[in-house]
């Protein structure tokens, strides 16, 4: 185990790099007034320093280069070269294999840098951008060899991913997390479809092999979806748009012919704006729609999208909605009074009276709990999920950085997944990792169910008890 290293210390606006060979005394080898943005130094002699400005804003240039270890630097690049090859941004590391070097870069709150990557084959005496067109922020990398490396970096979804490349960063594979479409909708254990691929945000993915593989079914869509829901028997999309000189909201039904890999309007609805689109098999889809900002409604088809009917009965806007059947929905309620306290209820609603079948769930009113992204997804009156987060309000307090005053400590998360196959009278609970993001789940059999979690795609056979990935 080697025991050479070196660590970067600030004292007031000064910045010193240290260096050991045995781990127990360190020595000076660079002070500067600019922020050390980043290292890549070797044991026998040689490294690189990239300084950033003042203050400890990790921002570009000059880059220093030793090769006696640290008894003397010289500027390999000066910030005006780094600022010419990339114009803004910040640098958040660096790495050199012989003269070839990488500086991973962010716009951080401004945007994303075109490539996230600047590369020098010369020793930092010049750089270049590659890969423009990926729309990558890097956090961290690492070279393996002149051409090999890895970059944990993150694109405009702003989920992390790990890539690596083998051809000096021309090209990449994300190695995770593994490819999956940004949605999901299965149609049976094995078949399934989804919308927006890595590389195209409007393609149509298919899997015949329960999410293992997808391959491109369609690569654009005749406008951007609001909405989609797809079935063994067909494919239906919408796009809401606002159209017309008063811009009013219109709702576009289409209908994917998979022979001729085209789409057809099939049907338009106007004066209202379109929610979720639902499929409930044989012909029949519901779509959810706003007619006014504190009323939702129920559109219902039983020709596969070519007439409407409205269901007069109406729900407050933007709660959970599941509609089973054409008489029957799903219906999270959670009053908004207050940030703690709110509670909630799930209850089955009949869309043709308006009247409440069933009260399966209702979460109480605690003031130091509140509850948050409620999705629920139900194959029937008796079978079904809730997945919610409750927020759960510390008790603790401590000092506030920088001040002697004392505030609350941050409230702990916690993601609960609620199952019932009896209807609400009976509930099984699984408490889900908290720092991940969950995306509505996707049951299609009482044991069979699809998750997306922080862009991978999970697969469940026991009913949400347990997960892995569907790419295994």
């Amino acid at each position: 185990m080697t025991t050479d290293g070196w660590i970067v210390v600030r004292e007031k606006s000064r910045y010193t790099l240290l260096a050991t060979t045995n781990a127990r005394q360190f020595r000076p080898v660079l002070t500067s007034r600019y922020a050390i943005a980043g290292l890549s130094l070797r044991p026998d002699g040689r490294g690189y320093v990239l300084l950033g400005a003042m203050g400890g804003v990790p921002t570009f240039g000059p880059l220093l280069f030793t090769g006696n270890d640290g008894r003397r630097w010289s500027v390999a690049a000066s910030d005006a070269s780094l600022a010419q090859a990339h114009a803004y941004g910040f640098s958040t590391g660096i790495d050199f294999t012989g003269s070839t070097g990488w500086i991973g870069t962010t716009n951080g709150a401004l945007g994303f840098s075109p490539s996230g990557l600047l590369v020098t084959t010369n020793d930092g005496a010049t750089w270049h951008e590659i890969g423009a067109k990926h729309m990558w922020a890097i956090a961290g990398l690492a070279k393996t060899s002149p051409n090999h490396g890895w970059i944990l970096a993150h694109g405009p979804n702003q989920w992390p991913f790990l890539a690596r490349t083998t051809d000096g960063g021309l090209h990449w594979t994300v190695a995770w997390p593994p490819v999956a479409p940004a949605a999901i909708q299965f149609v049976s254990p094995q078949v399934g479809y989804g919308v927006g691929i890595p590389s195209n945000a409007q393609a149509i993915a298919v899997t015949h092999d329960g999410g293992h593989r997808w391959v491109t079914q369609l690569a654009s869509t005749p406008q951007p979806l609001t909405a989609y829901a797809f079935s063994s028997s067909g494919e239906l999309v919408m796009s809401s748009t606002n159209v017309g000189p008063n811009a009013a909201p219109v709702v576009n039904v289409y209908r994917l012919d998979k022979h001729r890999g085209s789409w057809q309007l099939v049907s338009t609805i106007d004066d209202i704006t379109g929610i979720s689109l639902t499929s409930l098999g044989s012909g029949r889809w519901t779509i959810e729609v706003q007619v006014n900002p504190s009323r939702d409604f129920v559109e219902i088809s039983v020709d596969n999208g070519l007439r409407w009917t409205r269901i007069p009965t109406a729900w407050p806007a933007f709660q959970p909605l599941d509609v089973i059947s054409t008489t029957q929905a799903w219906t999270y309620y959670s009053p908004q009074e207050s940030l703690w306290g709110n509670g909630g209820r799930l209850i089955l609603d009949s869309l043709l009276s308006g009247k409440v079948l069933r009260t399966a769930l209702i979460l109480p009113k605690l003031p130091n709990v509140t509850y948050i992204n409620a999705q629920i997804d139900f194959l029937n009156g008796r079978v079904g999920w809730l997945l919610i987060t409750q927020l759960v309000r510390s008790p603790k307090m401590m000092p506030k950085p920088g001040s002697h005053r004392l505030v609350r400590a941050a409230p702990m998360m916690e993601n609960l997944l609620y199952h019932t196959t009896t209807g609400g009278r009976h509930w099984l609970v699984w408490q889900l990792p908290n720092t991940c993001n969950y995306q509505a789940p996707d049951f299609v059999t009482a044991n069979v169910g699809y998750l997306i979690v922080n862009a991978t795609l999970l697969k469940t056979t026991n009913a949400g008890g347990t997960w892995r990935l569907a790419t295994r």
